[in-house]
């Protein structure tokens, strides 16, 4: 057993060996945390409110390109690690889609993020005393 990321490593296991690799999503047994989120402090919050959307449209934007077309930015990709082929990119895109991962934004779009998903991240987070319990 590995702890991978599904769209990449299956991949390289695949090419590598010849066999498909089986896989699970954390999800899929309860943990419904983000992988990776951004962070911002209140200050910054309260002083570039703009600067803070920006980063969010330009976020939204991107995965909405990316997944739509994600040739254009493959080149970006490509360059800060060459080990992401076109074909890796092709199956980390196509992954995406088909694992359901972003199903939940296909259904309210990208960048959405409801009260429920909220507070189920907090209480994870809380539970396992990563942040206060009275965090505001």
């Amino acid at each position: 057993m590995q702890r991978g990321l599904i769209t990449n490593e299956p991949f390289l296991v695949l090419h590598e060996t010849g066999v498909a690799p089986k896989t699970f999503l954390l999800a899929d047994l309860g943990y419904v945390s983000y992988s990776s989120i951004a962070i911002a402090s209140q200050n910054l919050i309260d002083t570039a409110p703009d600067a803070i959307q920006c980063f969010v449209n330009a976020s939204i934007r991107g995965w909405i390109e990316f997944l739509d077309n994600p040739g254009p930015g493959t080149a970006l990709i490509k360059a800060d690690n060459p080990d992401n082929t076109d074909e890796l990119i092709a199956y980390a895109v196509k992954t995406l889609k088909s694992a359901g991962i972003v199903e939940e934004t296909a259904r309210l779009g990208i960048g959405a993020m409801t009260d429920e998903r909220c507070k189920s991240h907090f209480a994870l987070l809380a539970d396992r005393s990563l942040i206060p319990k009275n965090q505001d």
